[in-house]
């Protein structure tokens, strides 16, 4: 649990609901951080041993020992809101920090506006290489393979 209270000390990067991801964003710039984001749709929280131990506090049923180590050196998350239910929408919110009318894909199978600035976008202009692996949803039909 060191590393919980570790990261609630980081106030500059994350202070509660409040601060957006664009200021986490700025921090990172400065600091220079590899950048990992795992993103997943409709994963529980006892499915990752880091989450069932914060939540429920006792041995979990299943045990991701790499995933709880990134955990433990980086940043975790609590406090979770999604803009949009459905899977389409919801990514381009936390790609672009826009809501779905504003960045065009307001439902499946609708593709972002091409002139949307993603935060991978941002970071690639400050010299970060940036990827994306999995399920993408914001390009709308039809879908190669």
């Amino acid at each position: 649990m060191q590393y919980l209270e570790a990261f609630r000390n980081k106030k500059e990067i994350i202070q509660k609901e409040r601060y957006s991801f664009s200021i986490m964003i700025r921090g990172c710039l400065k600091m220079r951080p590899n950048v990992l984001i795992f993103h997943t749709d409709q994963q529980s929280l006892w499915t990752i041993s880091l989450y069932a131990r914060l939540v429920y506090g006792d041995k979990p049923l299943v045990e991701t020992p790499n995933i709880d180590r990134i955990g433990k050196e980086g940043a975790v998350f609590t406090n979770f809101f999604a803009n949009s239910v459905v899977c389409t929408p919801s990514r381009g919110c936390f790609l672009t920090g826009r809501y779905p009318h504003y960045h065009g894909a307001y439902k499946n199978n609708v593709p972002l506006n091409r002139s949307e600035i993603t935060f991978a976008e941002i970071l690639r202009r400050h010299d970060y290489e940036t990827g994306y692996a999995g399920k993408w949803h914001l390009d709308g039909t039809p879908r190669p393979g």
